[in-house]
Order: C-alpha cells, then structure tokens, then sequence
C-alpha cells in the first residue's frame, strides 16, 4: 500500500517537474515519511523511477487496449488512441523525455512499452485498411514516428490541428466521411 502510493506520488512529480528536478528527499517530504522510510521500500531513485514507469505505461497500454474494445470503427479507436497520447503529452515536463535517457534501465523499458503501444497501434490501422477507411499504402509506423516526436513540440491547439491532419493524412475517402462524424461526436479541444 505505502510503496504504490510512493510510486503514484513519485509519478506525478517526475511527470510535472522532469526526473532530474525531483530528489528522493522531495518525495519523502511530499509524502510525510522519512528518507529511512523511503529508501526501505526503494533501494535508489533508479528503482522507482523504472516502477514509475511501468506503473504509467502500464495504464496507458490498457487504456489504449480499452478504447480499441470499445469504439465501433478503427477509425474511431485510432482517434481515440491519439487523444489519449495528446493528453497524456499534454501532462509531461519537457525535460521529462531528456531526463529518461539518461537512465539506460529505464530508457530500455520506456522503450519496450513503446513498442507495446506501437503494436497496439499498428492493428488498429491494420483493422482499418481492411475497413477500407485507412490507407493501405502507407508506412503507418514511420509516419505514427514523425507526428508523435511534432506533437512534443506543440501546444494543446496546435496538437488539436496536428491530430486532424495526421488521421486525414492516412484516411481514404471513406475514411475522410467516417473522421467528420468521428470528430463531430468527439469535439477535441
């Protein structure tokens, strides 16, 4: 109980602040317990930052695997998808990414999580070239690559705008008609 709440908090800082900027000694405070106490259930700031990891990761692959459930159309799971990574972004220090590689342990994880998501991401477009409303032509994957690494670098509106054009970009015609009604009933601010 006490070492999912110090992982949550510990989350939640390196989320808002970056890696670097929060030390085990802030953590300890935030949370009303001793470095003692702290460092009896982490044996060093790498061994909680890598079960942060897995803890948001984790969450964000299911929350990815939920909205490919529950949407009626690829399309709409794609859109989805986008939103959530969108907020997700939305949330994260800038250094938070430069922070990660600097831990090898923890970069490789990040990585493989990535690549989890990726594989998530990928059958839903799969799923969507044989709905006839993705582009069957495209390389998904490295076009997924350009305009995650563009939406780091974009405010909120301008990610709203990237995410419109990015599933425009690999819709059919089709797919274009089923974006509008997606969109209409989804408004992204």
């Amino acid at each position: 109980m006490l070492r999912d709440h110090i992982v949550k908090t510990a989350a939640e800082h390196y989320a808002r602040y970056g890696i670097k900027s929060v030390s085990m000694n802030q953590i300890a405070q935030e949370l009303r317990i001793s470095k003692k106490t702290l460092y009896t259930e982490f044996d060093n700031k790498t061994q909680l930052i890598s079960e942060c990891i897995t803890l948001e990761m984790e969450y964000f692959l299911q929350k990815i695997i939920q909205v490919k459930k529950d949407a009626a159309s690829s399309l709409e799971a794609l859109y989805k998808a986008n939103i959530l990574l969108i907020r997700r972004i939305c949330v994260l220090c800038p250094a938070f990414h430069m922070d990660i590689q600097r831990i090898p342990d923890v970069t490789e994880k990040f990585e493989s999580y990535k690549d989890l998501i990726n594989e998530q991401l990928l059958e839903i477009y799969k799923n969507g070239v044989k709905e006839e409303s993705l582009l069957p032509e495209i390389d998904f994957m490295v076009i997924m690559g350009i305009y995650t690494e563009q939406l780091h670098k974009l405010n909120s509106e301008k990610q709203g705008i990237l995410l419109k054009a990015f599933l425009q970009g690999v819709c059919t015609e089709q797919g274009r008609c089923e974006l509008k009604n997606i969109s209409k009933a989804n408004q992204y601010s």
